[in-house]
């Protein structure tokens, strides 16, 4: 794997420098300490890397067991030596902060000697405590953003039925928000990471920022990107993350990191509420944008899912007076049609007539 040409982007994608930043071990410690000798031009990629990486939900954060079986041992035996015996220079590498720290310093040969049991004992308590530490650390850091949160400007940009709008954030990203729809976003971001909360459906076109990632927060759903665009939908309870260019990632804050998903374009992400479960597949570009150019696109839809496109594209409410016998597997496309033309189209498939009275449409099936 060709490493030297990696961006922070490509960095945060690598399973094995995840694996190193989040869990490290003294192998992954020992491999990129070698890849950073052999890079060092590569030390601010890999800082920038480690922040994104530390951006995202606590849960991914953590020590495991196996780790903190293989330090105690390492303790252990250390412990188990003739204290007597001279032990001569070892260097612990505590985590990936502590390599990062030392090759932007440029102090390459910067050893720990410990000469007693005592010493080797408090070096292999750092090892663990420094571990969890950091994930405390972290915690507290994040606690500070969310009280920071509430102390800064909050704004919401909400859509009413029927009413499409663009938004363009001061980092000059800009997002298109769909009718019944909510946007909430700070007045300035911080300068850690960039995050809005939406209810509903948008379009995002996020400005680049590698210091500062931005993450849509939707419910049990966190997106993070760098500079890319794509589509989240969280109508007719569900969350869906459609991916246009770029790359991001797709969290479940409430679920196993297993089912945490990087999707490249043309992927996306369903989330699945009744077995918490991210699903990533593939979407049809032109029926996830359509609502972006102004067009209804159906493929096919079930009878709730239309009628509830209708309500928040033209501000209606729509009731039936009876039961179709068909069943409702509708596919069609209209582009700048009014209501009225939209319900003759359809009403010819699907067998109905219809009355339009102001706000309120009433359907009655044949």
């Amino acid at each position: 794997m060709n490493y030297a040409s990696y961006t922070a982007e490509d960095l945060v994608l690598n399973p094995e420098f995840r694996a190193w930043v989040i869990n490290p071990t003294m192998d992954s410690n020992e491999f990129w300490e070698n890849w950073l000798r052999q890079y060092p031009e590569k030390i601010q990629e890999v800082k920038k890397a480690k922040k994104i990486l530390k951006s995202f939900p606590l849960e991914y954060n953590h020590l495991k067991d196996e780790v903190v079986d293989d330090l105690w041992k390492a303790i252990e035996s250390a412990a188990r030596k003739d204290q007597s015996k001279e032990v001569g220079n070892h260097t612990y590498l505590l985590n990936s902060e502590t390599i990062i720290s030392r090759f932007e310093n440029q102090r390459y040969n910067r050893k720990i000697s410990f000469r007693t049991k005592s010493r080797k004992i408090a070096a292999g308590i750092i090892l663990v405590i420094g571990a969890t530490l950091g994930y405390t650390i972290l915690s507290l850091q994040n606690q500070e953003e969310r009280i920071s949160e509430k102390e800064v400007v909050m704004i919401t940009k909400e859509n009413p039925r029927g009413q499409k709008s663009t938004i363009y954030l001061h980092d000059g990203s800009k997002i298109t928000l769909n009718a019944n729809s909510k946007l909430t976003f700070p007045e300035q971001f911080s300068h850690s990471a960039r995050v809005v909360h939406l209810e509903g459906e948008a379009f995002f076109e996020v400005a680049e920022d590698s210091n500062s990632p931005f993450q849509v927060n939707t419910g049990n759903v966190t997106t993070t990107a760098l500079g890319t665009s794509f589509n989240i939908n969280t109508k007719n309870n569900r969350i869906h993350v459609a991916l246009v260019t770029g790359k991001v990632y797709v969290s479940n804050n409430a679920g196993m990191q297993e089912s945490n998903l990087l999707l490249n374009p043309g992927e996306d992400a369903f989330y699945n509420e009744a077995i918490n479960e991210l699903v990533k597949g593939q979407f049809d570009n032109k029926e996830v944008l359509a609502w972006k150019n102004k067009i209804i696109v159906f493929k096919r839809a079930g009878e709730d899912y239309v009628m509830g496109v209708l309500e928040d594209w033209y501000d209606v409410d729509i009731t039936t007076t009876n039961k179709s016998s068909l069943t409702w597997d509708y596919s069609g496309e209209f582009k700048k049609m009014t209501l009225h033309d939209v319900l003759v189209s359809m009403g010819f498939t699907m067998k109905f007539d219809f009355e339009i009275n102001d706000q309120q449409v009433t359907i009655t099936y044949h």
